[in-house]
């Protein structure tokens, strides 16, 4: 989610909306949130309602979304746009039905606003899970598992470390599956290889 986060952030920024800390500055809000477990479900809708207070356009996005989209249209209807995960490749047109600027950039996975430290940087290698475990709504809220091409990783990797970073923070539902349904094979251990290549990287960690 906060690589997640950090795509959405990059698009509003490169449709030249300014980044400001506090809501009351804010024109639009936007809430990405979690609809894993039962204590993440309810942070996410607290959050929500905390926000409706601040009478700016609302716009909630991310796994709650995707998972309850009717209910919450139904039960929060104070909320201006609901985003759930499948639609983001339509945020721009979403979007752009709260504004009067017209909405240029679209959104992409691989643009993104860092929010971790210079030194330190997510590296999402893949989205979904195939792993249809009883006590898991993942498959259901994020779909069948999806590699990024290995030669994106590796220069997104790369990008990262031009940028100042020292450690990847490798993040997936399921990293030991990474390249299975591109490649037909598992390819973690070749892609942990090639990144040990780049140089300034002093750091892999596997989340």
């Amino acid at each position: 989610n906060a690589v997640d986060s950090e795509t959405i952030l990059s698009f509003f920024k490169r449709n030249n909306f300014n980044i400001v800390v506090s809501p009351k500055e804010a024109d639009v809000i936007v809430i990405n949130t979690c609809g894993f477990i039962l204590p993440s479900k309810q942070e996410s809708i607290d959050t929500i309602i905390k926000y409706i207070n601040y009478g700016k356009k609302l716009v909630v996005v991310g796994c709650l979304v995707e998972r309850y989209l009717d209910d919450l249209k139904e039960s929060i209807p104070e909320v201006d746009l609901c985003i759930p995960i499948r639609d983001y490749n339509k945020m721009g047109k979403m979007v752009q039905s709260l504004f009067d600027d017209e909405i240029v950039e679209q959104y992409n996975p691989y643009y993104r606003v860092l929010s971790t430290p210079f030194y330190s940087g997510y590296l999402k290698i893949s989205d979904g899970c195939n792993n249809c475990c009883s006590y898991c709504t993942i498959p259901r809220i994020r779909g069948r598992y999806r590699s990024v091409p290995f030669e994106e990783v590796i220069q997104r990797s790369k990008e990262l470390v031009s940028g100042g970073a020292k450690e990847l923070i490798i993040v997936a539902q399921d990293v030991t599956r990474y390249g299975i349904d591109l490649y037909k094979k598992y390819r973690l251990v070749e892609l942990l290889q090639e990144l040990s290549k780049i140089k300034n990287l002093k750091w892999i960690r596997l989340h």
